[in-house]
């Protein structure tokens, strides 16, 4: 199984719903959209490292 995760479109929205930190040892593929984690000054190194 693929899960996708891509920027919120909404004015304001600052959530996102995975940081990097709570990505364990999935066994699914994680394929985060580019700057997924800017508003919170998480970097895309941050995911990738995580294996996303």
């Amino acid at each position: 199984m693929k899960i996708g995760l891509v920027k919120a479109n909404f004015p304001g929205e600052r959530r996102v719903p995975l940081l990097p930190k709570d990505i364990k040892d999935f066994k699914n593929e994680i394929l985060v959209e580019e700057g997924f984690g800017k508003f919170l000054d998480i970097d895309d190194q941050d995911y990738i490292d995580k294996g996303c």
